[in-house]
């Protein structure tokens, strides 16, 4: 059986090396998560210098190790030349690429990552990668430790992107959700009994306060919709790129806030490819059944 080493700085590796077994389960993972390693905040040389030695005991010992974050990716070109005998594989710095978008044109792209991974260049290649597309960033700095002490609710990510985007409300998603979740023959029958209930004098009252309540949500929500305008808030982007493996956990939630309109895109299938290409698997590039 192969054998593939995972290694990363935190939960992120975790998923990875999950994701790996869940995809390949003709390969042996073996998880290497240095939680001590604090790597967001260290120069290229640093990471080198922490992640070099660790890796060092493997190398030679398996078929493949895969660096499971894009921050501990940007040692891999040095640990290539540094153990040009031992197959290493990250994460593909061509995005576009990466996730497979095809030729399809976006205009507004936002992306999901952390400070330290954004400033190591990321924002021109994805400005040259989507050149027609307005790509903006959200402040996702203390998403890693929200993620990691299982505190990142749904409610929570939806105040947070509340503040950069303008979103419907998750009360009003829930309400349309619990609707069509139910079987049609109940839904008739519900609209039927609200249609007679109409008929009544009752109705008819409550009919007039249910709109007077819904005039004066539209002038709230109008209201709010200007306040966010001008402090810089944005409508919600046709596609949003994950870039923190971490963030993996959270994707359900962030479709269901984003909406069906917003496709949410991360690496983790050029990651199986880059995987599979260098253990020259056929067939296991998340595209064809296994």
């Amino acid at each position: 059986m192969l054998k593939v080493v995972v290694f990363d700085g935190g939960w992120g590796g975790e998923l990875v090396a999950d994701y790996l077994e869940a995809e390949l389960n003709i390969v042996e993972v073996v998880r290497v998560i240095d939680w001590r390693g604090n790597y967001s905040e260290k120069t290229d040389n640093e990471l080198y210098e922490n992640i070099e030695p660790i890796l060092r005991d493997y190398v030679g010992k398996c078929d493949l190790i895969v660096l499971g974050g894009h921050t501990v990716s940007r040692v891999l070109t040095r640990l290539r030349k540094r153990y040009p005998r031992q197959l290493f594989a990250g994460m593909n710095e061509n995005i576009k690429k990466n996730v497979r978008l095809g030729t399809r044109m976006f205009r507004r792209v936002t992306v999901l990552t952390g400070r330290t991974i954004r400033e190591h260049g990321l924002e021109q290649d994805l400005t040259r990668q989507f050149p027609a597309a307005k790509v903006s960033f959200v402040d996702c700095e203390d998403w890693e430790e929200l993620i990691d002490n299982n505190i990142m609710t749904k409610d929570l990510l939806y105040a947070r992107l509340k503040k950069d985007f303008k979103l419907r409300s998750l009360r009003f998603e829930e309400r349309e959700a619990s609707m069509e979740s139910m079987p049609l023959g109940v839904r008739i029958k519900i609209e039927k009994a609200r249609g007679r209930h109409d008929k009544s004098i009752e109705s008819t009252v409550n009919r007039f306060a249910e709109m007077r309540q819904a005039a004066r949500e539209f002038e709230k929500c109008t209201a709010e919709n200007m306040m966010r305008e001008a402090n810089g808030t944005m409508s919600l982007p046709e596609l949003v790129i994950v870039l923190n493996t971490h963030y993996w956990e959270i994707e359900g939630s962030l479709e269901e806030i984003f909406g069906w309109r917003t496709r949410i895109v991360d690496m983790r299938e050029g990651l199986l490819h880059n995987v599979c290409a260098a253990l020259r698997l056929t067939g296991l590039d998340g595209k064809r059944p296994k």
